[in-house]
């Protein structure tokens, strides 16, 4: 599997990894739906941040760029208890 992170930024209690889409039918009333077709790409993402930062709670987020809407994906894949 071969993906790249749009954006990872260290804060200082947490890591905030995005992921921008640039979808340009994307709608308002159907983005969550739409968000939940990238959760094993994300979770993918995740699994290789936390081998680099084992501990570290991470917030993942998607962005709609066409929309623009940002959904938080955290809950979705059940990261509310992001540490390992």
């Amino acid at each position: 599997m071969f993906g790249v992170i749009d954006r990872l930024i260290q804060r200082d209690n947490e890591l905030v990894l995005i992921d921008y889409k640039t979808h340009a039918r994307a709608e308002t009333q159907h983005i969550e739906r739409l968000a939940s077709t990238f959760v094993d790409q994300l979770r993918a993402y995740v699994n290789g941040v936390r081998r680099l930062w084992p501990g570290v709670p991470i917030r993942t987020l998607l962005l709609f760029t066409a929309v623009p809407t940002v959904v938080d994906m955290s809950v979705q894949m059940n990261l509310g208890d992001t540490s390992d």
